[in-house]
């Protein structure tokens, strides 16, 4: 059986504290890898607490303006 991976990405602005996200398509066997990254430079943390085969939540701290892109793959 072949079996292709699922690639979704999205950006979030503004992560101050916590954000939970949903992902369009939930994973239905396993989520491989998320990452995120800042796009601007106002940023002092950002984590990843809560990895899901529906979603994540991201954690941001100082936080003045400025966007947060993630791309998670799986199957």
């Amino acid at each position: 059986m072949l079996i292709f991976p699922i690639v979704q990405w999205g950006i979030l602005s503004n992560v101050q504290q916590s954000i939970t996200i949903n992902f369009p398509i939930s994973f239905v066997n396993n989520i491989f890898s998320i990452t995120a990254s800042h796009a601007t430079s106002q940023y002092e943390d950002l984590v990843i607490t809560t990895i899901s085969k529906t979603g994540a939540v991201f954690y941001g701290r100082g936080v003045q303006q400025g966007q947060t892109r993630y791309i998670a793959i799986g199957v």
